[in-house]
């Protein structure tokens, strides 16, 4: 699903199925000092699919950024598992619609 972006030339898009793990594993694996398995990646994307956002270049099929996280509910606190994109900027405006997703999924919102 592609979603509204305020950056010019990406757009954001769900993570669909595993066809697109390997590049979440490979964006959010830069950043991390020690990988995740395969496995906790696809309990995660499995459990939550709509808490994963890709950045992908409008002239490209290629994601160059993506955002995990999760909203703990009791204090209602965002977890991001990993926020990656060379423009800070993607970084952001994934990660606040990735809040704005689990905020509208919380009060069972149907657009979501």
């Amino acid at each position: 699903t592609k979603m509204a972006s305020s950056i010019p030339g990406i757009r954001f898009v769900d993570y669909e199925d595993e066809s697109q793990l390997h590049q979440v594993m490979d964006l959010v694996g830069r950043d991390l000092s020690e990988p995740y398995s395969i496995f906790t990646y696809r309990y995660f994307l499995y459990r939550f699919p709509r808490l994963c956002i890709l950045a992908v270049p409008e002239d490209s099929d290629e994601p160059i950024g993506c955002v995990v996280g999760k909203m703990d509910r009791e204090d209602r606190s965002i977890f991001p598992g990993g926020g990656i994109g060379d423009d800070e900027s993607v970084e952001n405006q994934a990660s606040s619609t990735t809040q704005q997703q689990q905020q509208q999924q919380e009060q069972g919102d149907p657009t979501t």
